[in-house]
C-alpha cells in the first residue's frame, strides 16, 4: 500500500484539487467552460470515491486508519471545485419566470 507510485497518485489527486480550486476562482484568468465542466465532474467523482472510502472505513472498519488521512486530504482538496461546479450549473438550470407573471 505504501509504494512510491501510490504516494505520487494520492498526492497528485490533492494537487489536482488545488489547481481546480484556483481555476474555478479565476486566478488564471478566463478558462474555457468546457474545461471547467470536465475538471469539476472529475473532482466530484474523486470526492465521492474518497467519501465512500471514509464512510466504509468508519462503518465497517475494513482498512487501516493510516490510509484514511490521505483520503480525507483528497476529499478536502477536491470539494471546492465540486461545489463550484454544482452551484454554477444549478444557477444556470433554474427556470425563469415568464414576463408579466409576477
Amino acid at each position: 500500500m505504501n509504494e512510491p507510485h501510490d504516494k505520487i497518485l494520492n498526492y497528485g489527486i490533492c494537487v489536482f484539487g488545488v489547481i481546480g480550486s484556483l481555476l474555478f476562482s479565476g486566478l488564471f484568468g478566463h478558462v474555457s467552460p468546457t474545461l471547467l465542466f470536465f475538471w469539476g465532474i472529475f473532482s466530484l467523482g474523486l470526492v465521492l470515491i474518497s467519501a465512500l472510502y471514509l464512510v466504509g472505513t468508519l462503518v465497517f472498519s475494513i482498512s487501516p486508519r493510516s490510509g484514511s488521512l490521505v483520503h480525507f486530504l483528497q476529499l478536502l482538496c477536491n470539494v471546492l471545485p465540486s461545489v463550484y461546479l454544482l452551484i454554477g450549473y444549478a444557477e444556470k438550470t433554474q427556470i425563469s419566470t415568464p414576463p408579466g407573471c409576477c
